[in-house]
């Protein structure tokens, strides 16, 4: 009788173990879930293969990508083929695959350049936004100020386009980031100084009402420990 409670006990033991084994999977599981859910909401794929200095670099098209709902720290946007031709368009860029690629490197020499900007104008209500969301101080000479933050995001999401339709290979398309990386670092301090500037250049590039947008995402790049702004030093 003895012995028969020693194997009940014992069996009952094991089981135990078991169950605890499976809850702790249950959970872990769990864990992996919602941290999956916190990347997915704060821009981020889960799932990127890129080094941690070049997710930095694809990290200053942040801003322009989560207005977009495409990923901050990959190379990959994470957009439909149709939604990424779609937004080529507005750049001019369409037609045949095999003129894709050629019309891309021209589009971001563009920007690059500074001449998209140079071409580009302020609305007429600019300045009074610019106040308003408190982007410079009031003694600030707006004209003078280095927008060029915002062509370099530019570059940086038609580089990443060309990998979403194969136009280039990921080790293609990091040769012009780097080089927009490089003109950001030697231009600007920080993240804070980078966003500010990217979205005055936006309103030039995109009109006034562009600021409301923008402005949301810089805030949530620059402010929460979620992104990958929070993430990750700007040099």
């Amino acid at each position: 009788m003895l012995q028969e409670i020693k194997v009940i006990i014992s069996i009952l033991g094991f089981l135990f173990g078991l169950y605890m084994l499976i809850q702790s999977y249950r959970a872990s599981k769990k864990v992996d879930e919602i941290e999956a859910k916190v990347e997915r909401m704060s821009g981020r794929n889960p799932e990127t293969k890129l080094s941690s200095r070049q997710r930095r670099k694809v990290a200053l098209s942040s801003i322009y990508s989560r207005v977009l709902g495409a990923y901050t720290n990959d190379i990959y946007t994470g957009l439909s083929d149709d939604c990424v031709r779609e937004l080529l368009a507005g750049y001019e860029i369409y037609g045949p695959d095999n003129q894709l690629k050629r019309q891309i490197e021209e589009m971001i020499a563009f920007f690059l350049s500074g001449d998209a900007l140079r071409q580009a104008s302020y609305g007429p209500e600019y300045l009074k936004l610019i106040r308003t969301f408190e982007l410079i101080d009031e003694d600030a000479d707006v004209e003078n100020i280095d927008v060029s933050a915002w062509a370099i995001s530019v570059a940086i999401m038609l580089a990443r386009f060309g990998v979403d339709l194969k136009v280039w290979a990921k080790s293609e398309a990091m040769v012009y980031i780097d080089q927009a990386y490089e003109l950001a670092v030697q231009r600007y301090e920080s993240w804070e100084d980078y966003g500010i500037a990217h979205n005055i250049g936006g309103m030039k590039w995109a009109g006034d009402e562009a600021i409301f947008i923008l402005e949301n995402e810089r805030k949530f790049l620059t402010e929460s420990s979620e992104s990958i702004w929070g993430n990750c030093a700007f040099k």
